[in-house]
């Protein structure tokens, strides 16, 4: 494991639901719902809200109340990390 998946994996600890969560480049991706021993479970958008859940090794950082990840906003759906709603099933 890298030294930057290493942190990550540390920091969950700290990791609240309702902290921030940002991409990449910094650009607001949407909210921590719930904290685990592999990674965060995150909500997107407001209008249609999509829910991920995002391994530890995808985390860059933990710090002031915000969670930065190693990704892209736009590779999310790409990455297979996606919930399906209740009653749903996602496409492979």
């Amino acid at each position: 494991m890298g030294r930057m998946a290493h942190q990550a994996v540390d920091g969950l600890a700290a990791v609240r639901p309702g902290w921030g969560v940002d991409d990449a480049a910094g650009e607001a991706v949407g909210e921590v719902l719930a904290v685990g021993a592999g990674g965060l479970r995150v909500q997107t958008g407001h209008f249609f809200p999509r829910e991920f859940v995002i391994p530890a090794a995808a985390i860059a950082r933990v710090a002031d109340g915000r969670v930065a990840l190693a990704v892209a906003k736009g590779d999310l759906a790409t990455q297979g990390w996606e919930v399906a709603p209740a009653g749903e099933t996602l496409p492979a």
